[in-house]
Parts: structure tokens; sequence; C-alpha cells
């Protein structure tokens, strides 16, 4: 409730009027705050979605390769779109709802947790969201995480390639809360390593 889905809208809102709207590629948007989908609630009345961020932990969770993930998952990814009005234009950008329906959010076979559960797999699933948006043209990924140190944005929230923005209000709680998580980050692996994704933000 501090403004992360707003203040990732109003980034989208803001970096599509400042592009040239005739060449610029579109961004890939991920909801994956399971507990609030603001990003994903803008999306109902349009089409069901072919697919969404839990079936990608899914397929993630059964499939040991990049290379396989992408293949299986590639061509539904594009299908969902929100629009971005400008003063130019309206521009569209590629989304990745968490869920197909709402019922999904009751009948979840796999996590994050599950996935950073495994040593050589602890970042994997911010790779696959860099590679997935290489694949359907992206400038950049923008992931809407849940708030604070939870099994569902540790594995991204820890990689230390990916580029993050805290939002967070004046409030007590909210304060004392970033500050954990600072401290948390700072005590990662230095945020300048060898390893190069895309950035993720």
């Amino acid at each position: 409730g501090v403004g992360r889905t707003l203040s990732l809208l109003a980034f989208v809102k803001a970096w599509s009027a400042v592009k040239d709207l005739n060449n610029t590629k579109k961004l890939l948007i991920v909801d994956a705050d399971i507990e609030a989908p603001g990003i994903t609630w803008l999306t109902v009345g349009q089409e069901e979605p072919a697919f969404s961020f839990l079936d990608l932990l899914e397929i993630m969770q059964e499939k040991e390769t990049m290379e396989e993930i992408i293949e299986l998952v590639v061509d539904k990814v594009s299908d969902l779109t929100v629009k971005i009005e400008t003063e130019k234009s309206i521009v569209e950008h590629i989304v990745l709802p968490t869920y197909r329906y709402m019922e999904q959010l009751l009948d979840m076979y796999s996590s994050p947790e599950s996935l950073a559960s495994s040593y050589n797999k602890k970042y994997f699933l911010a790779e696959v969201l860099s590679k997935l948006g290489e694949k359907v043209n992206a400038e950049f990924v923008l992931v809407d995480l849940r708030a604070g140190l939870s099994e569902f944005s540790s594995p991204i929230l820890f990689d230390p390639r990916v580029k993050k923005f805290l939002v967070t209000s004046t409030s007590y709680q909210s304060v004392k809360g970033t500050e954990i998580l600072l401290h948390q980050l700072s005590k990662g692996l230095p945020l300048n390593g060898d390893a190069k994704i895309p950035e993720i933000f």
C-alpha cells in the first residue's frame, strides 16, 4: 500500500513519453505481486490471458534448462498488453499477469521460494525473465514485487545483477522495514559483479 505499482506505472508512462514512439521497443511488465496483483487487475475486462507468472513458475519447476522454458512460453507471453496514454499517442506494453483466472491463486504448484531452494537455481528467475524479455523484443523487463523480504520477492531482490527501486512511505513501519531491507541487501554480493544480464527493474 505504499505505491509500488503506481510508481511502476508512472515510470512506464514517463518512459513511453520520452522515447521516439515510432522506433521504441515495448516493455515487458511482470506482475509478481501475488498478494496484491495490481497490474493484473488493470487488465480485467480483456480476454483471459493465455499465460501467467504462476504458469511460468510451474514450468520453471519442471524444466531444467533455460532453452526448454523459453521455447515453451515465448509465444504465449506477448498476447496480453496494457495501453499507456501519452501526450502524443497510446503505447502498448506487454504484460505477464500474476494469474490467468482468480482461482489459480488458490491452486499454486510452485513458487519463487521453491525455485530458490536449489543453490544452482537461486537466481534463475531473473535469468528467465531477462531472456524472455529479450525474446519478445522488450527493451526492459519491469517486475512488480511483493513487499519486503518475502519468499515471493527474495529470488529477484537478492540477485546482485538486478537493478532495484525501493518504494516506501514515511510511516514508522515502512521506514524501519526499508532500513532492514537495505541492510540485508548491503550484505549480499557486490552489485557490480562479473555476471551480466539485461537489466530488470
